[in-house]
């Protein structure tokens, strides 16, 4: 999984499905729950005024990793330029060879080191 950029974060659920459809209603609120509080402390560390929240459900939707997840990724003004849907050009060709430069292993735990830790300390609810 490569995210679009520093700030983007996927959730996942605990069990491996492709579709959304496949997710127990338990699962399923388990997961916007989850997203949620992950939305409401990225915005926060990130001091970002909107988010956008998607799930690209199935092939035909961009959905190119067949297991669902949802994309967090907090938004300021101008982000992608003065058209804010230009986000899903940059969903739709994140992943493409030579686009940039993927962040490493150790620059990926890094990132979830710092979320994790305001997770735990509760400024994240």
């Amino acid at each position: 999984l490569k995210c679009c950029f520093l700030s983007d974060v996927l959730v996942c659920p605990v069990r491996n499905v492709k579709r959304l459809t496949e997710l127990s209603h338990t699962e399923t609120s388990d997961l916007f729950i989850t997203a949620k509080r992950i939305q409401t402390m990225l915005e926060d560390y990130y001091k970002a005024t909107s988010s956008t929240v998607c799930v690209q459900d199935g092939p035909e939707a961009g959905q190119t990793v067949s297991h669902v997840h949802v994309h967090i990724l907090p938004r300021k003004k101008n982000d992608f330029g003065s058209d804010p849907d230009n986000i899903y050009r940059e969903l739709a060709d994140h992943d493409k060879i030579g686009k940039k430069r993927f962040r490493n292993k150790e620059e990926m735990q890094n990132e979830a080191n710092v979320y994790r830790c305001l997770l735990v300390n509760g400024e994240a609810e």
